[in-house]
């Protein structure tokens, strides 16, 4: 999230999501009940969007490969083969590009785009995801019906480059469905965007198989 994050705005942040505001939440795996980013906000945030106690209801959908508790509490689970979310994000955008006129980014960004989503046809997603080509059109639909969509990636547990390309579709569905980004606040960012990558960890232990270490002391681990 944060190298998507880099590559869009130009800097590695992890924004706090408004997740409170939204509508329709469709969510790629995030376990935001569980271990994403910051579950005790979240499921307070969650509560708030997901009841009426505020206004009309508002809508999860969880597109994952697994039952998490995060799933368990979305109003429609969608379940897809693990590894191929991205390929259903960008299905999702390639739906957006053709139905939904956008004004407010460049157009050579958008033709490029539009290339690269529209390889991830409905009868592509399906036969590589398991996700039915009717369900893709009904869920294009919740989404783009809906006042302020948010759309959140994964946990992150799959492959490096398939975990990117997830979190750059996600990224910029909601710059497309929301050219404000209204419902991120980049002035309350989470802590973790300072931690260490999980490439620079790696490579803390490989340095110390290679000059073996005689103590290594941790902090807040």
């Amino acid at each position: 999230l944060r190298a998507a994050h880099k590559a869009v705005f130009s800097r590695p942040s992890l924004p706090s999501f408004r997740m409170e505001r939204s509508d329709f939440i469709l969510g790629f795996g995030a376990d935001f009940i569980e271990t994403w980013l910051s579950p005790v906000e979240y499921i307070r945030k969650f509560k708030a969007m997901n009841s009426v106690e505020h206004g009309p209801k508002g809508m999860f959908v969880h597109v994952g490969p697994y039952m998490s508790l995060t799933a368990a509490n979305a109003d429609k689970f969608l379940p897809i083969t693990a590894g191929t979310e991205y390929m259903v994000a960008l299905g999702m955008i390639r739906q957006i590009l053709a139905t939904r006129t956008i004004d407010h980014l460049p157009d050579p960004f958008l033709t490029e785009l539009a290339a690269v989503a529209a390889v991830y046809d409905a009868e592509f997603v399906e036969q590589n995801t398991g996700f039915l080509a009717a369900d893709q059109t009904r869920l294009a639909q919740s989404l783009l019906a809906s006042h302020s969509p948010l759309v959140l990636g994964s946990t992150g547990a799959t492959a490096a480059d398939t975990s990117f390309a997830l979190e750059m579709a996600v990224t910029l569905m909601n710059l497309l469905l929301d050219k404000d980004l209204s419902l991120y606040d980049f002035e309350r960012r989470h802590a973790l965007e300072r931690v260490m990558t999980a490439r620079e960890t790696a490579a803390v232990f490989e340095l110390a198989v290679k000059a073996p270490t005689d103590l290594f002391l941790f902090y807040n681990t």
